[in-house]
Protein backbone atom coordinates (compact mmCIF):
# COMPACT_ATOMS: atom_id res chain seq x y z
CA UNK A 1 0.00 0.00 0.00
CA UNK A 2 1.32 3.42 -1.00
CA UNK A 3 0.22 6.83 0.29
CA UNK A 4 0.60 10.16 -1.45
CA UNK A 5 -0.26 13.77 -0.57
CA UNK A 6 -1.54 16.01 -3.38
CA UNK A 7 -1.95 19.71 -2.48
CA UNK A 8 -4.39 21.93 -4.37
CA UNK A 9 -2.64 23.99 -7.05
CA UNK A 10 -5.62 26.14 -8.12
CA UNK A 11 -8.64 27.55 -6.30
CA UNK A 12 -11.37 30.08 -7.00
CA UNK A 13 -14.66 31.38 -5.55
CA UNK A 14 -17.59 32.86 -7.51
CA UNK A 15 -20.77 34.45 -6.17
CA UNK A 16 -23.94 36.05 -7.49
CA UNK A 17 -23.09 39.00 -5.24
CA UNK A 18 -20.39 39.83 -7.82
CA UNK A 19 -21.69 37.92 -10.86
CA UNK A 20 -19.08 39.16 -13.32
CA UNK A 21 -15.88 38.62 -11.37
CA UNK A 22 -14.13 35.90 -9.38
CA UNK A 23 -12.49 35.86 -5.94
CA UNK A 24 -8.98 34.42 -5.93
CA UNK A 25 -7.92 34.95 -2.34
CA UNK A 26 -6.32 33.25 0.68
CA UNK A 27 -9.61 31.52 1.43
CA UNK A 28 -12.41 29.93 -0.55
CA UNK A 29 -16.02 30.57 0.48
CA UNK A 30 -18.90 28.13 0.16
CA UNK A 31 -22.60 28.33 0.97
CA UNK A 32 -25.85 30.25 0.69
CA UNK A 33 -27.07 32.95 3.07
CA UNK A 34 -30.56 33.12 1.58
CA UNK A 35 -29.59 35.87 -0.84
CA UNK A 36 -26.04 35.30 -2.04
CA UNK A 37 -24.63 31.99 -3.27
CA UNK A 38 -20.93 31.14 -3.07
CA UNK A 39 -19.39 28.34 -5.15
CA UNK A 40 -15.73 27.37 -4.93
CA UNK A 41 -13.47 25.31 -7.16
CA UNK A 42 -10.31 23.32 -6.43
CA UNK A 43 -7.89 21.62 -8.81
CA UNK A 44 -5.37 18.89 -7.94
CA UNK A 45 -2.63 17.55 -10.22
CA UNK A 46 -2.96 13.75 -9.92
CA UNK A 47 -0.20 12.94 -12.42
CA UNK A 48 1.96 11.61 -9.54
CA UNK A 49 -0.49 8.71 -9.06
CA UNK A 50 0.68 5.79 -11.27
CA UNK A 51 -1.64 5.06 -14.17
CA UNK A 52 -2.05 1.42 -13.11
CA UNK A 53 -2.94 2.32 -9.51
CA UNK A 54 -5.97 0.94 -7.73
CA UNK A 55 -7.28 3.56 -5.30
CA UNK A 56 -8.22 1.98 -1.97
CA UNK A 57 -9.06 5.26 -0.21
CA UNK A 58 -8.85 8.96 -0.98
CA UNK A 59 -9.75 11.83 1.33
CA UNK A 60 -9.97 15.58 0.84
CA UNK A 61 -8.70 17.61 3.81
CA UNK A 62 -9.97 21.18 4.20
CA UNK A 63 -8.83 23.57 6.93
CA UNK A 64 -11.51 25.85 8.35
CA UNK A 65 -10.95 29.61 8.42
CA UNK A 66 -14.09 30.39 10.45
CA UNK A 67 -17.24 28.86 12.03
CA UNK A 68 -15.38 27.02 14.79
CA UNK A 69 -18.44 25.51 16.46
CA UNK A 70 -20.55 22.37 16.38
CA UNK A 71 -23.68 22.22 14.19
CA UNK A 72 -24.50 18.96 12.40
CA UNK A 73 -27.46 20.41 10.49
CA UNK A 74 -25.42 22.42 7.97
CA UNK A 75 -24.44 20.54 4.82
CA UNK A 76 -21.95 21.26 2.04
CA UNK A 77 -21.66 19.22 -1.18
CA UNK A 78 -18.84 18.26 -3.57
CA UNK A 79 -19.15 17.30 -7.24
CA UNK A 80 -16.52 16.78 -9.96
CA UNK A 81 -16.34 19.42 -12.67
CA UNK A 82 -17.06 18.69 -16.32
CA UNK A 83 -15.29 21.84 -17.53
CA UNK A 84 -12.07 23.55 -16.48
CA UNK A 85 -12.10 26.79 -14.52
CA UNK A 86 -9.71 29.74 -14.86
CA UNK A 87 -9.14 33.29 -13.61
CA UNK A 88 -11.84 34.37 -16.10
CA UNK A 89 -14.46 32.13 -14.51
CA UNK A 90 -17.36 34.04 -12.94
CA UNK A 91 -20.79 33.25 -11.52
CA UNK A 92 -22.32 34.13 -14.90
CA UNK A 93 -19.68 32.05 -16.68
CA UNK A 94 -19.36 29.07 -14.34
CA UNK A 95 -18.21 25.59 -15.46
CA UNK A 96 -20.63 22.69 -15.67
CA UNK A 97 -20.41 19.94 -13.05
CA UNK A 98 -21.53 16.34 -12.64
CA UNK A 99 -25.00 16.62 -11.07
CA UNK A 100 -25.17 12.86 -10.52
CA UNK A 101 -21.99 12.54 -8.43
CA UNK A 102 -22.60 14.32 -5.14
CA UNK A 103 -20.66 13.85 -1.89
CA UNK A 104 -22.11 15.59 1.16
CA UNK A 105 -20.28 16.54 4.35
CA UNK A 106 -20.99 18.54 7.48
CA UNK A 107 -18.18 21.09 8.02
CA UNK A 108 -19.42 22.49 11.32
CA UNK A 109 -19.02 19.23 13.23
CA UNK A 110 -15.23 19.55 13.56
CA UNK A 111 -13.09 22.26 15.08
CA UNK A 112 -10.07 22.70 12.84
CA UNK A 113 -10.14 20.56 9.73
CA UNK A 114 -12.70 18.62 7.71
CA UNK A 115 -11.90 15.25 6.10
CA UNK A 116 -14.17 14.03 3.28
CA UNK A 117 -14.01 10.65 1.57
CA UNK A 118 -13.80 11.27 -2.21
CA UNK A 119 -12.56 7.82 -3.26
CA UNK A 120 -15.17 7.52 -6.02
CA UNK A 121 -14.05 10.78 -7.65
CA UNK A 122 -10.30 10.06 -7.50
CA UNK A 123 -10.78 6.48 -8.73
CA UNK A 124 -12.72 7.77 -11.72
CA UNK A 125 -10.01 10.32 -12.51
CA UNK A 126 -7.20 7.74 -12.34
CA UNK A 127 -9.13 5.23 -14.42
CA UNK A 128 -9.75 7.84 -17.12
CA UNK A 129 -6.38 9.60 -17.02
CA UNK A 130 -5.78 9.48 -20.81
CA UNK A 131 -9.13 11.24 -21.34
CA UNK A 132 -8.26 14.07 -18.92
CA UNK A 133 -11.42 13.59 -16.89
CA UNK A 134 -9.88 15.47 -13.97
CA UNK A 135 -11.03 19.06 -14.28
CA UNK A 136 -11.29 19.75 -10.56
CA UNK A 137 -14.09 19.76 -8.02
CA UNK A 138 -16.86 22.15 -7.05
CA UNK A 139 -17.91 22.90 -3.45
CA UNK A 140 -21.39 24.31 -2.93
CA UNK A 141 -24.12 24.56 -0.32
CA UNK A 142 -27.88 24.81 -0.73
CA UNK A 143 -28.88 25.09 2.92
CA UNK A 144 -29.92 28.60 3.90
CA UNK A 145 -27.71 30.51 6.37
CA UNK A 146 -24.56 28.47 5.73
CA UNK A 147 -21.50 30.45 4.66
CA UNK A 148 -18.13 28.95 5.55
CA UNK A 149 -14.53 29.62 4.52
CA UNK A 150 -11.59 27.25 4.09
CA UNK A 151 -7.93 27.74 3.29
CA UNK A 152 -7.23 28.00 -0.44
CA UNK A 153 -4.38 27.10 -2.79
CA UNK A 154 -3.37 30.78 -2.56
CA UNK A 155 -3.08 30.74 1.24
CA UNK A 156 0.05 32.39 2.66
CA UNK A 157 -0.02 29.76 5.41
CA UNK A 158 1.01 26.40 3.92
CA UNK A 159 -0.78 24.66 6.78
CA UNK A 160 -4.13 25.85 5.40
CA UNK A 161 -3.77 24.68 1.80
CA UNK A 162 -6.29 21.91 0.94
CA UNK A 163 -4.84 18.53 0.02
CA UNK A 164 -5.83 15.02 -0.94
CA UNK A 165 -4.50 11.91 0.79
CA UNK A 166 -4.64 8.97 -1.63
CA UNK A 167 -3.85 5.37 -0.68
CA UNK A 168 -3.34 3.00 -3.56
CA UNK A 169 -1.90 -0.31 -4.73
CA UNK A 170 -0.44 -1.28 -8.09
CA UNK A 171 -2.54 -3.74 -10.06
CA UNK A 172 -1.00 -7.21 -10.35
CA UNK A 173 -1.68 -9.68 -13.16
CA UNK A 174 -2.59 -13.25 -12.38
CA UNK A 175 0.05 -15.93 -12.66
CA UNK A 176 0.39 -16.92 -16.35
CA UNK A 177 -1.35 -20.21 -17.00
CA UNK A 178 0.86 -21.21 -19.96
CA UNK A 179 4.07 -21.28 -17.96
CA UNK A 180 4.25 -25.05 -17.54
CA UNK A 181 7.38 -27.16 -17.34
CA UNK A 182 5.83 -30.17 -19.05
CA UNK A 183 5.81 -28.27 -22.35
CA UNK A 184 9.54 -28.94 -22.49
CA UNK A 185 9.72 -32.57 -21.36
CA UNK A 186 11.17 -33.54 -24.76
CA UNK A 187 14.03 -31.04 -24.73
CA UNK A 188 17.62 -32.05 -23.83
CA UNK A 189 17.93 -32.22 -20.06
CA UNK A 190 20.97 -29.93 -19.87
CA UNK A 191 19.21 -26.86 -21.34
CA UNK A 192 15.59 -27.60 -20.45
CA UNK A 193 15.54 -25.36 -17.36
CA UNK A 194 17.09 -22.44 -19.26
CA UNK A 195 14.54 -22.68 -22.06
CA UNK A 196 11.62 -22.98 -19.67
CA UNK A 197 12.80 -20.05 -17.56
CA UNK A 198 13.20 -17.91 -20.66
CA UNK A 199 9.78 -18.89 -21.99
CA UNK A 200 8.08 -18.22 -18.66
CA UNK A 201 9.74 -14.82 -18.40
CA UNK A 202 8.69 -13.83 -21.92
CA UNK A 203 5.08 -14.89 -21.36
CA UNK A 204 4.93 -13.17 -17.97
CA UNK A 205 6.29 -9.88 -19.35
CA UNK A 206 3.85 -10.03 -22.26
CA UNK A 207 0.91 -10.43 -19.88
CA UNK A 208 2.08 -7.53 -17.71
CA UNK A 209 2.37 -5.22 -20.73
CA UNK A 210 -1.02 -6.31 -22.09
CA UNK A 211 -2.84 -5.71 -18.82
CA UNK A 212 -1.18 -2.35 -18.23
CA UNK A 213 -2.12 -1.19 -21.74
CA UNK A 214 -5.72 -2.28 -21.21
CA UNK A 215 -5.92 -0.39 -17.92
CA UNK A 216 -4.18 2.74 -19.19
CA UNK A 217 -5.61 2.79 -22.73
CA UNK A 218 -2.21 2.17 -24.35
CA UNK A 219 -0.82 5.28 -22.67
CA UNK A 220 1.59 3.84 -20.12
CA UNK A 221 4.40 1.38 -19.54
CA UNK A 222 4.69 -1.15 -16.72
CA UNK A 223 5.51 0.54 -13.39
CA UNK A 224 9.29 0.67 -12.83
CA UNK A 225 10.84 -0.70 -9.67
CA UNK A 226 11.30 2.11 -7.12
CA UNK A 227 14.09 2.78 -4.68
CA UNK A 228 13.25 3.59 -1.08
CA UNK A 229 14.81 6.55 0.71
CA UNK A 230 14.68 6.75 4.50
CA UNK A 231 13.68 9.96 6.28
CA UNK A 232 13.90 10.24 10.06
CA UNK A 233 11.48 12.57 11.87
CA UNK A 234 11.88 13.65 15.50
CA UNK A 235 9.96 16.09 17.67
CA UNK A 236 7.21 16.41 20.26
CA UNK A 237 3.42 16.49 20.10
CA UNK A 238 1.55 18.71 22.56
CA UNK A 239 -0.75 17.24 25.23
CA UNK A 240 -4.36 16.42 24.33
CA UNK A 241 -3.68 16.92 20.63
CA UNK A 242 -3.71 15.17 17.29
CA UNK A 243 -1.00 16.24 14.85
CA UNK A 244 -0.95 15.59 11.10
CA UNK A 245 2.46 15.54 9.42
CA UNK A 246 3.43 15.61 5.73
CA UNK A 247 6.97 14.59 4.78
CA UNK A 248 8.04 15.83 1.33
CA UNK A 249 11.16 14.40 -0.28
CA UNK A 250 12.40 16.50 -3.23
CA UNK A 251 14.83 14.75 -5.60
CA UNK A 252 16.76 17.03 -7.97
CA UNK A 253 17.80 15.05 -11.03
CA UNK A 254 21.39 15.30 -12.16
CA UNK A 255 21.89 16.91 -15.57
CA UNK A 256 18.34 18.20 -16.14
CA UNK A 257 17.92 19.82 -12.73
CA UNK A 258 14.29 18.65 -12.72
CA UNK A 259 12.73 18.32 -9.26
CA UNK A 260 10.49 15.34 -8.40
CA UNK A 261 8.50 15.44 -5.16
CA UNK A 262 7.44 12.39 -3.14
CA UNK A 263 5.23 12.41 -0.06
CA UNK A 264 4.22 10.39 2.96
CA UNK A 265 1.71 11.37 5.63
CA UNK A 266 1.10 10.30 9.20
CA UNK A 267 -1.04 11.11 12.23
CA UNK A 268 0.27 11.34 15.80
CA UNK A 269 -2.58 10.84 18.25
CA UNK A 270 -1.86 12.26 21.69
CA UNK A 271 -5.48 13.23 22.37
CA UNK A 272 -5.80 11.16 25.57
CA UNK A 273 -2.48 12.11 27.14
CA UNK A 274 -1.94 15.06 29.48
CA UNK A 275 1.79 15.04 28.71
CA UNK A 276 3.73 15.76 25.54
CA UNK A 277 4.99 12.73 23.62
CA UNK A 278 8.34 12.43 21.84
CA UNK A 279 8.36 11.28 18.22
CA UNK A 280 11.29 9.46 16.64
CA UNK A 281 10.17 7.67 13.49
CA UNK A 282 11.78 6.64 10.20
CA UNK A 283 9.76 6.59 6.98
CA UNK A 284 10.54 4.68 3.78
CA UNK A 285 9.58 6.87 0.81
CA UNK A 286 9.29 5.24 -2.61
CA UNK A 287 11.14 7.12 -5.37
CA UNK A 288 10.18 6.49 -9.02
CA UNK A 289 12.25 6.64 -11.16
CA UNK A 290 14.95 5.37 -8.86
CA UNK A 291 17.67 7.66 -7.52
CA UNK A 292 20.70 7.83 -9.82
CA UNK A 293 24.31 8.77 -8.98
CA UNK A 294 24.52 12.55 -8.80
CA UNK A 295 20.85 13.08 -7.84
CA UNK A 296 20.41 15.18 -4.69
CA UNK A 297 17.63 15.11 -2.10
CA UNK A 298 16.01 17.63 0.20
CA UNK A 299 13.35 17.06 2.88
CA UNK A 300 10.51 19.44 3.79
CA UNK A 301 8.14 18.92 6.73
CA UNK A 302 4.59 20.25 6.94
CA UNK A 303 2.05 19.70 9.67
CA UNK A 304 -1.04 20.90 11.44
CA UNK A 305 -2.68 20.33 14.80
CA UNK A 306 -6.20 19.01 14.87
CA UNK A 307 -6.36 19.99 18.55
CA UNK A 308 -5.66 20.57 21.33
CA UNK A 309 -9.02 19.27 22.45
CA UNK A 310 -11.15 21.23 24.85
CA UNK A 311 -11.23 20.07 28.49
CA UNK A 312 -14.77 20.20 29.86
Amino acid sequence: MRSIIIPAIKSLTVTNKYPDKSLNENVITVGYDGKNKYYSYLFFDISSIPCNAIISNAELVLFKADKFYNDNSKKISISPLRDYFSSYTTYNNSPDYDHYTVINFYPLTSKISVTINITTIISSWVKNKPNSKNKGIMLYGKNRDVIISFGSAKSDDNYLIPFIIANYEHSHPNKPSKCEYHLYDKCPKEDCNKKCSRKCKEEFEAIIIKICKEICKNNCNPQPIPTFEQVRVTGTVAPLSIYYIIVELVITRVGSGHEDSYYVTDEYDNSLNNNSIYIDKTYDIAVIPSVQPGDTGNVNLYGSYKGPLSIL
